[in-house]
């Protein structure tokens, strides 16, 4: 019984601190403008290129759609309508390179074997003001990174072929053909949640 009690409790007080922690919506619509003139930095020196899977519009538009998804129900409107506050995304920036890695395993099939990893890092930065340039500025940045790696796991296909039944082989875990866009629309997305937690919280101050 005074388990139970002891879960309830601890319970409670996580929903409390949630719901302090959380932004509530804005009691009334705030009209807000994202700026569409910025670049997408590439700095690629990988095998694969995986960022070159998707145009620059396509990740462009990725963007503006993912951080204005995240300001969704918390009572802000993106429009260049006579904006309130201004959103400025400053960089979007994808960084993808590799190594070489060699397996040092003298039980595998395949020791000595030499695998080309890449990896990528993604970081969408931006700002918030008012509209009228007075005020506070209010930056957020959000930055993601995936690896390659090598396992000798049995991977789907693996079961499928009755390969490495003994889980004596390496293979590598690749990234997927569209990774670089999910990573970027992800950071956009959270960019967006913290854009509109600023913006409730210099509302709340007016």
């Amino acid at each position: 019984m005074e388990k139970v009690k002891l879960i309830l409790s601890l319970a409670v007080i996580t929903a409390s601190i949630i719901g302090c922690s959380s932004s509530k919506p804005l009691a009334r619509e705030v009209k807000a403008s994202i700026n569409k003139d910025f670049v997408i930095t590439k700095s690629v020196s990988g095998i694969e290129n995986f960022t070159g899977k998707s145009t620059d519009q396509t990740y462009h538009d990725r963007v503006v759609e993912s951080l204005t998804s995240g300001m969704t129900g918390k009572g802000i409107t993106v429009t260049n309508d006579s904006p309130e506050y201004k959103i400025t995304i400053e960089e979007v920036s994808i960084v993808e390179t590799s190594i070489l890695e060699t397996i040092n395993d003298t039980l595998a099939k395949n020791n000595g074997s030499v695998f080309k990893l890449s990896s990528v890092k993604v970081i969408v930065s931006g700002y918030v003001t008012a509209a009228t340039g007075v005020g506070k500025s209010y930056p957020f940045s959000e930055s993601k990174e995936k690896n390659e790696s090598t396992t000798k796991n049995r991977g789907a296909m693996q079961h499928y072929k009755g390969e490495n039944m003994h889980s004596d082989e390496y293979r590598e875990k690749k990234l997927s053909d569209y990774e670089v866009l999910k990573m970027i629309g992800s950071c956009a997305y959270n960019g967006g949640k913290r854009a509109a937690k600023n913006i409730i919280k210099d509302v709340g101050t007016l």
